[in-house]
């Protein structure tokens, strides 16, 4: 049997630093889109008018905007803060303590890497021994998991946040301005938040490799769960006080 042909493929860049911030563009507009649309249907539900129900979410949006920002520049601040005394203390082990990093090097290559030649571990570890810096960014990655292109700057992941939430609650905001009665405006609102979801469900199974229908199903799936617990706690409010 002749052997087959090598099936060669192009080479496929990764994401680079640009994976670091993902999360913030798809938590921003996911949350924008999904509280934004919640709140419509509780305020409609409890029988709010046309007016004040924009209001609500104009009110809604500015806040969901200030608080997705402030919450992300702070936790990214915390978490780069973090790192660096992490990265501080490794550098003092390195100083006063390498044999014992030495020796989780080892066991890294041994355990971790089922690297079982002696020669190549003793010189690796021999090389690192005189390389401190080649050594901090090796422990870097095997302890902590991090590279420079996990870096966030606290600022962007703000700013990111921030506008992504707002663009995701747009489709609510854009559907009660339109001169229609409140009962159509909720259904068009309802209409473009479930395209927008599933479009967002799929932009991230493109880029994270999965399976584009299911990912938007997914996300419609759990805002139309909190769609119907939004409808009636805001139904019962209009009962309640009615």
């Amino acid at each position: 049997m002749e052997d087959l042909p090598l099936i060669r493929h192009p080479y496929e860049n990764h994401n680079d630093n640009k994976r670091a911030y993902v999360r913030d563009a798809m938590l921003g507009i996911n949350d924008g889109l999904i509280s934004t649309v919640l709140l419509s249907l509780g305020t409609f539900a409890s029988g709010l008018s046309k007016i004040n129900l924009l209001y609500t979410l104009i009110s809604g949006s500015l806040a969901g905007v200030i608080s997705m920002g402030c919450g992300e520049y702070l936790a990214t601040k915390s978490q780069q803060q973090m790192i660096e005394s992490e990265i501080r203390l490794e550098k003092h082990h390195i100083k006063y303590n390498l044999p014992t990093e030495l020796k989780q090097v080892e066991d890294f290559l041994r355990m971790d890497l089922e690297i079982t030649d002696p020669t190549l571990i003793q010189n690796f570890i021999k090389e690192m021994s005189k390389n401190r810096e080649g050594l901090l960014n090796f422990m870097k990655k095997i302890e902590f998991g991090i590279t420079d292109d996990d870096y966030r700057n606290p600022y962007v992941a703000m700013s990111i946040s921030g506008l992504f939430f707002f663009i995701g609650s747009f489709p609510s905001l854009l559907s009660f301005c339109f001169p229609y009665p409140i009962n159509y405006c909720m259904i068009l609102s309802l209409f473009l938040n479930c395209v927008s979801l599933f479009c967002i469900g799929v932009i991230k199974a493109l880029l994270t490799k999965n399976n584009a229908c299911l990912s938007g199903l997914e996300n419609i799936g759990f805002a139309g769960i909190g769609g119907i617990i939004s409808y009636i706690v805001g139904y019962s409010a209009q009962l309640l006080y009615r």
